[in-house]
Parts: structure tokens; sequence; C-alpha cells
């Protein structure tokens, strides 16, 4: 879905799958190669003992800027530090989507210019 609408614009990008087992931390900064990226994080919880559509529907995009990122459950407006982010999530998210236990990053589009 990210893909096709990136296609549709016309804005040049790569997908690719983030590794397993990785924090979201180290994922946007080691990962970090100067171009703009937009993750889609996968919430954590009993959907993911289920079938792969079930844990489709428990899923969330952020934007990861050089100078931070963009959060949609906050303030779409605001830019936040990666490490502030970070933080903010690991406390949020378990409230925001219930029976959520976590989250992880499972792509990245990579945003060419």
């Amino acid at each position: 879905m990210v893909s096709q609408c990136l296609n549709g614009l016309g804005v040049c990008h790569k997908m690719s799958l983030v590794k397993i087992g990785q924090h979201p931390y180290i994922e946007m900064i080691e990962g970090n190669t100067g171009h703009s990226r937009i993750f889609r994080v996968q919430f954590e919880g009993p959907w993911m003992k289920g079938p792969i559509v079930g844990q489709y529907r428990h899923t969330h995009y952020i934007a990861c800027l050089n100078e931070g990122i963009v959060e949609p459950m906050t303030d779409p407006c605001e830019i936040m530090q990666h490490e502030e982010w970070v933080h903010l999530v690991e406390g949020m998210y378990p409230h925001v989507v219930s029976r959520c236990t976590g989250f992880h990053f499972t792509h990245a589009w990579v945003i060419s210019n």
C-alpha cells in the first residue's frame, strides 16, 4: 500500500524488510542513510499468534527524518527527537492500542531525492 502510494505520487523509493528482533532505535540510527524513511510499525499482542490478516490490522506508520520522528498518534505537525520518540511510544502504544504488549518495525521505505 505504501509503495503503491509513493509510486502514484512519482516518489522514488526503495522498500526493505527490517531485521527481525532489532530494536527500533537501532534501526532508525544505524539504518540512517541521510534519506527520509517511512517505517511500518507492527503492534505486538495476542493477534500475532493468529492469521497474518489479523496482524496487519494492528499496524501504524511513522516518518523518520534526519531531524527526528513524525508520530501521527501525537501531533503530525511536530518532529520529535529520535530518543524522545522511543521513550514516549514504549509507554504510549500499550495505552492507545488495546492489548498491545510492544512493537517492532517490519518494513522501511527509503525516500530518494
